[in-house]
């Protein structure tokens, strides 16, 4: 008997399943929300981006999926009560990446320090062009890359869908960013999670060499909101990085550590963070204790 009819048969289902997958996959708000992203960057797609006959401005599957996995770790701390709007992803400007990947470039961040940075950033930068985003939607620029939508809807089975699938990713782990809210601390987790994504577990060790030494929740979360904006806005001194070159060096006491800390917490807050309002108050409340 050949084994022919039966192949079709097979091949035929696989296509049937590949483009069910697709379809649902592309329906849902992680889909989207990656192909905006992409779109916001400028650059065209295609099937090999080591392609030396490859414009330069491009993204490959490989991106696709590193921001489509970076979409589904930040809806998984979105779904905890209370944090449905809490975290965004931000690009990471101005500081370099130790990989090429696209999805290295951003980076998930509390909401409200994101408009912070994006603040300073606006404050600061000169006027660009408006990006010219690729034509129609990113499955249409995965079919004409790959030669027909059946080879795109093969590729995208790649990508999880079901909760049993996304259970499994591991990098990033999206069990572990679904619990951010549990934690007690969820600003200083969830950067200690970004940093070790993005390839700096330097800082990830010192960082949770930190949190045991740190009993005071708020200061906690306080140094995770602090950490991100000198993280993602380094224009100004690069705090960031001064901060870990310091606790990287041996204190006299651990109370001398975390007084440093504190310090670090107060001047970016102070200088960045809060809102105008609170800086008058403790310009005020400062000069009524001087008095």
């Amino acid at each position: 008997m050949s084994s022919g009819p039966l192949t079709s048969r097979r091949q035929f289902l696989n296509d049937i399943q590949a483009e069910q997958h697709s379809d649902a996959l592309r329906s849902g708000k992680v889909w989207l929300a990656t192909q905006r992203m992409l779109k916001r960057t400028g650059r065209v797609f295609v099937s090999d981006k080591t392609d030396p006959t490859a414009p330069g401005s491009v993204f490959d599957f490989n991106d696709v999926r590193d921001l489509y996995l970076l979409q589904l770790a930040a809806s998984g701390i979105k779904n905890a009560a209370g944090f449905s709007s809490w975290v965004e992803i931000s690009p990471v400007h101005k500081r370099s990446t130790l990989h090429s990947s696209l999805g290295a470039q951003y980076m998930i961040i509390p909401r409200s320090v994101r408009r912070k940075v994006d603040a300073y950033r606006q404050i600061n930068a000169a006027k660009h062009m408006p990006v010219q985003e690729f034509k129609g939607s990113l499955y249409a620029a995965l079919s004409r890359a790959f030669g027909s939508k059946t080879t795109a809807n093969e590729k995208l089975r790649q990508l999880p869908l079901m909760p049993e699938e996304i259970r499994k990713v591991t990098d990033p782990d999206i069990k572990v960013y679904g619990m951010t809210g549990e934690k007690i601390s969820p600003s200083f987790i969830l950067f200690t999670l970004e940093c070790k994504r993005l390839g700096y577990s330097t800082e990830h060790d010192l960082l949770w060499d930190l949190f045991r030494i740190i009993k005071d929740k708020h200061m906690l979360s306080s140094l995770g909101d602090s950490l991100f904006f000198t993280f993602l806005y380094p224009d100004d001194g690069d705090f960031f990085s001064c901060f870990i070159r310091e606790h990287q060096e041996q204190f006299p006491s651990l109370q001398a550590k975390r007084d440093a800390i504190r310090s670090f917490v107060q001047a970016v807050h102070t200088r960045y963070l809060f809102t105008a309002n609170k800086r008058n108050y403790l310009k005020r409340k400062k000069k009524k204790w001087s008095e």
